[in-house]
């Protein structure tokens, strides 16, 4: 069992089924407390308890021997001193994926105009044509 320092965050892989037990021996659970009676059993999105079961969402926090467990869709985040714990989970760097539900932000990069220096030759425009003469018109005429 790897030891850990009091009050860090650790990150374990989350199995769609696990236990977490207090209760010893416990050769089927995956997180095993150091005392109580407390045994929950996860399956997917639903925390199954001896009285009833809740469906916990990503970001779901349950605190157990004053430590708090925070589920997320991939993995388990555990806060506190679990030194006295066994976890047969495998550790993962679940901080890291902490923030993949939220859209990617990416600035547009600015756009710079370079204006060319060479001379530009502006020509005239052409002169305009004369207005046809179409001569008098007839009821000006005496």
């Amino acid at each position: 069992m790897e030891q850990h320092k009091e009050n860090n965050i650790h990150c374990y892989e989350r199995k769609e089924e696990f236990w977490i037990s207090a209760k010893r021996p416990c050769l089927y659970a995956d997180i095993i407390l150091p005392e109580g009676d407390t045994e929950l059993h996860v399956i997917g999105d639903k925390v199954i308890l001896p009285e009833n079961s809740l469906d916990i969402e990503n970001g779901d926090k349950v605190e157990l021997e004053g430590c708090v467990i925070t589920f997320f869709k991939e993995y388990l985040e555990i806060a506190g001193n679990i030194d006295e714990w066994e976890i047969h989970l495998t550790c993962t760097d679940g901080q890291n994926n902490r923030f993949n539900g939220f859209p990617y932000y990416k600035r547009s990069p600015r756009i710079i105009y370079r204006i060319n220096q060479e001379m530009i030759e502006v020509k005239a425009p052409p002169a305009y044509p004369p207005p046809p003469n179409m001569g008098t018109p007839p009821a000006c005429q005496t």
